[in-house]
């Protein structure tokens, strides 16, 4: 696994050591080693041997290389600001940007993420273990969604934006035919009449994926903040949805996600005090989102991905709708 350049392996250290370490409470002498986390992204994992302090650097390239981690940073620093740097439910929190290469410093999420507890319960029968963080993962976003809530009206528009964009993708690589990408895009313009001004604008994690959210007992930590946005609510919700029903069926779990699912969405209604119509009625159109979003990848059997489409297809069509999909698995 390639590692970086030397001189940009030695600025992440260094500004581990200057202007983190320090902030700590931790003094020299120092002796920092680095891993790194990822083999699809450049994320590295810098620890101190004598403190056993860390830190992890998230390398950014490309033209918007800085752009990118400006906006995360700023996002970071917004959920500083809602009040997730302390208590149960957490965000990461931002140390300092590196400009060589262009970086984050940012804290380490501790525990294991979503993605290890759905493997447990598919493969080990480990239910209550994943009810249990779906309950967290609800908590942890109606906290978000309930903090940041404006009194604005929103719309599905970015939402349907969206889709349209990766129906279009789906189309290019052949996937889906030209006349299911004409449908996908008139179904999902007729969902907005059901969603137009009848929710407040929130700030939305933007990428709420199985290997973004950690837990370590009753401590919910999410990290990458690079997507989080203002938007609707459903943004959130209709990923994790999207991502329930992919994990089950891919994995050999059958129609089961469903069941966690309805959990999930029970829990975040509680605890945010959206109605489970409001939630009936918005989520279709995220779902299909979330869904279609996750057939995009090649990797994928093409067998599933279909399935992925068929499914997002169900959850958009009139007389069927999400929770008839729900109903069905």
């Amino acid at each position: 696994m390639a590692q970086l350049p030397a001189p940009e392996l030695s600025s992440l250290t260094d500004a581990f050591e200057k202007g983190v370490l320090p902030s700590l409470n931790h003094t020299p002498p120092y002796d920092v080693v680095v891993h790194r986390l990822s083999r699809t992204k450049k994320v590295y994992l810098l620890v101190e041997r004598n403190s056993r302090a860390e830190a992890v650097a998230k390398v950014f390239e490309g033209g918007r290389a800085v752009e990118m981690r400006d906006a995360e940073l700023s996002n970071m620093h917004r959920m500083v600001e809602l009040g997730f740097c302390e208590g149960r439910m957490r965000a990461v929190s931002p140390y300092r940007a590196v400009d060589s290469p262009v970086a984050i410093v940012m804290g380490r999420a501790k525990g294991r993420d979503l993605d290890h507890y759905l493997k447990w319960a598919i493969r080990r029968g480990r239910e209550e273990k994943l009810r249990e963080k779906l309950s967290l993962l609800a908590q942890w976003l109606g906290a978000l969604h309930l903090r940041s809530a404006e009194d604005v009206p929103v719309s599905g528009k970015r939402g349907y934006k969206y889709l349209q964009k990766v129906v279009e993708r789906l189309c290019q690589g052949s996937v889906l035919s030209e006349e299911e990408t004409s449908w996908f895009i008139q179904a999902a313009s007729l969902q907005l009449h059901g969603i137009e001004k009848d929710d407040q604008r929130v700030f939305v994690h933007g990428d709420a994926t199985p290997t973004n959210i950690f837990f370590r007992g009753g401590l919910v930590t999410a990290i990458d903040f690079e997507r989080s946005k203002t938007t609707h609510r459903c943004w959130d919700l209709g990923f994790v949805a999207g991502e329930l029903l992919h994990h089950f069926r891919w994995r050999g779990g059958g129609h089961r996600g469903v069941i966690f699912l309805r959990h999930f969405l029970c829990e975040y209604s509680l605890c945010s005090g959206i109605s489970h119509e409001k939630i009936q009625r918005h989520l279709p159109l995220y779902l299909a989102m979330g869904l279609l979003r996750i057939a995009r990848n090649p990797w994928l059997h093409l067998e599933h991905r279909r399935w992925l489409v068929d499914a997002a297809r169900q959850s958009l069509e009139p007389l069927s709708g999400f929770w008839e999909l729900a109903v069905r698995g």
